[in-house]
């Protein structure tokens, strides 16, 4: 009896060795960096910036007053100015056509509303488009509109990220993309590799196929299967170590 009790305890120990801890889990942790690659969100800002940022003609500047050099259809909106909800806009977005896409660029853009800091973007957005095939390098520090919401303690985060989103004609509604890269938050350096399949018509709350993969210590893996169940949970992996499934992630 003695034996088999020893038996029992080296194999419960042996089991609970095999176990990721839970906080290794990190829900807040991984949610924030799937908010921070949101497609969604980056290619509204690159391609409708007055949109995506509520930005209207109070502080664009006109177009004889832009540089003769910049080529027909620049825009640029530009500080200190009050935009006409009377949100305070400084620094300088400026989105320049090129030749199969165009740039967005922002200089220290911060908008701030009732004393509270709204959005912050420094950087470019690089876009380019062949045919149906859409491709976005992007280099910018962020918050609010891209990144967390700029009321968090430390919100400013580093996106470092290239995209390629195919068919555009049925974007966002159906979809394949990928992503490599990496975001730079809070003392933090995540690299960033994904594909994923969406198609709202066949599940509207996760991709259909695809893997995002996190290069945290350790190694955060999101197995993407929205075919199977369609019920907003997708598989997680720590180190290649199943743990509880991440439910109702965001960006999707």
């Amino acid at each position: 009896m003695r034996n088999r009790s020893a038996i029992a305890v080296l194999f419960a120990l042996g089991c609970a060795d095999d176990r990721v801890p839970t906080t290794e889990r990190d829900v807040e942790a991984v949610s924030g960096l799937l908010d921070a690659i949101d497609i969604h969100r980056t290619v509204a800002v690159a391609t409708d910036p007055a949109s995506a940022l509520q930005l209207d003609e109070n502080c664009r500047v006109d177009d004889t007053d832009l540089e003769p050099s910049l080529p027909e259809g620049t825009m640029r909106w530009e500080g200190p100015c009050f935009l006409e909800d009377g949100a305070l806009l400084d620094g300088s977005l400026t989105s320049t056509p090129s030749l199969d896409g165009l740039v967005l660029s922002a200089e220290g853009l911060q908008i701030t509303a009732a004393d509270e800091l709204q959005v912050s973007l420094a950087g470019a957005i690089e876009l380019s488009r062949v045919d149906d095939l859409l491709q976005l390098h992007v280099s910018i520090q962020a918050c609010g509109v891209l990144g967390p919401s700029c009321a968090t303690q430390d919100p400013t985060v580093g996106l470092d990220l290239d995209y390629s989103i195919y068919p555009m004609h049925t974007f966002p509604e159906a979809y394949s993309v990928s992503v490599s890269g990496a975001v730079d938050g809070d003392d933090t350096f995540v690299s960033v590799e994904g594909a994923w399949q969406t198609d709202d018509a066949q599940c509207d709350a996760e991709p259909l196929a695809g893997t995002v993969a996190f290069g945290t210590f350790p190694r955060q893996t999101l197995v993407l299967t929205g075919n199977d169940a369609c019920d907003g949970c997708v598989a997680w992996q720590v180190e290649g170590i199943d743990v509880e499934p991440l439910c109702d992630a965001p960006s999707w």
